[in-house]
């Protein structure tokens, strides 16, 4: 921790020893008023932000422990999590999303659903790859934050998988998926999602930018909270945010209109110095302004989504404009309020708060 507030300081006050002052009260107040550490001093630019306004920012901890844990229950946060389930519950409550080819477990993983082929060997393996498309995406079905996904190509008769673009045949591929299995439960194994054309203007072409969509049942009836757009960049598969590590971009979203806010993105990878972005770093195109593609939908399938699961006070969605529509790609019981106040450029922790901790839903009537 002392490390942290050091790079802090380093950091936030430019080898200026006045600012570097002023920077270590700051970090003294932020800590003691409002539990406030260094790394969230920093991606909260609070050095940059009046000290009045610092009560309105939550940790993710606290929000956690004040709001998601009473709207959400630990069943209900596990089903969201497993991903084989709720493709399951998408399926039976006709919420599109992208389609699982299969799934690679560790024996005796009890998959629970009955539209998902389960993979037990090489041979089962190589009719399910060989039939499938020719680009595919593999996450764990209870992974986060785009820890462990990869991408496979189809290569003539082989295959180009994994981040070191490794070459090797069906049975290569295998061998690298079980041992991925190491660390995971299960591997999940889908087509690779194309974005729609207007996405690819604010996005890398290498990740899938998404929407993630804040909403809450209020007087049992889903309503849209706050939105923000996430958008990969560089070499990313994913568009995880990461405390602004990722090199990616984080823009809040009008709601009414789904035009664009300005993004932000840290300028290191080490510690979140937070920079407003204009133009998207590899397409040059201007953020500001533009309108998340298919945004009437995409909102209307966060709402069905929602209504969906009545029981769970608040969920934020992962949903993205795809070539083909919008799709479905998580559901999040556990969110983090973090990239939230970022993309906004604010606290939104007191205002989520005084609507979710007034909720009523059906679980609670």
């Amino acid at each position: 921790m002392l490390k942290d507030y050091a790079r802090c300081l380093y950091f936030e006050s430019n080898g200026n020893p006045a600012r570097a002052l002023r920077i270590a009260s700051g970090l003294f107040k932020a800590r003691v008023k409002h539990d406030i550490g260094p790394l969230q001093y920093s991606l909260f630019r609070f050095s940059d932000t009046p000290s009045k306004e610092w009560g309105n920012y939550l940790r993710h901890g606290v929000f956690f422990s004040r709001v998601l844990q009473k709207a959400n229950s630990d069943d209900m946060r596990r089903f969201m999590q497993n991903k084989v389930l709720f493709y399951q519950h998408c399926l039976d409550h006709d919420l599109p999303t992208p389609t699982v080819i299969c799934v690679v477990g560790k024996p005796g993983t009890t998959l629970s659903s009955r539209a998902v082929t389960r993979i037990d060997d090489v041979g089962q393996w190589k009719n399910a790859v060989e039939s499938a498309p020719h680009e595919l995406f593999v996450k764990p079905i209870d992974g986060s934050f785009g820890a462990g996904t990869f991408i496979i190509r189809r290569l003539g008769q082989n295959f180009i998988f994994g981040p070191d673009r490794t070459q090797g045949s069906v049975e290569d591929l295998y061998r690298y998926v079980l041992d991925r299995l190491e660390n995971e439960t299960a591997l999940l194994v889908q087509p690779l999602i194309r974005p729609h054309p207007k996405l690819l203007e604010i996005s890398s072409a290498n990740g899938l930018a998404t929407a993630r969509i804040v909403t809450g049942m209020i007087n049992n009836k889903a309503q849209v909270l706050c939105a923000c757009a996430k958008l990969p960049a560089g070499a990313n598969i994913t568009d995880n945010f990461a405390h602004g590590s990722s090199g990616n971009l984080v823009a809040a979203v009008d709601i009414d209109t789904g035009t664009l806010s300005q993004a932000w993105r840290s300028a290191r990878s080490d510690w979140p110095v937070m920079r407003p972005t204009d133009v998207h770093p590899d397409t040059g195109h201007q953020i500001r302004g533009t309108t998340f593609p298919l945004w009437a939908e995409v909102v209307d399938l966060s709402l069905r989504a929602q209504m969906s699961l009545p029981q769970a006070g608040t969920v934020g969605w992962d949903i993205t404009a795809s070539d083909g529509g919008v799709m479905l790609l998580e559901a999040n019981g556990h969110y983090s309020i973090d990239i939230l106040q970022v993309a906004y450029q604010r606290g939104v922790g007191s205002e989520l708060m005084s609507v979710i901790e007034h909720q009523t839903h059906p679980s609670a009537a």
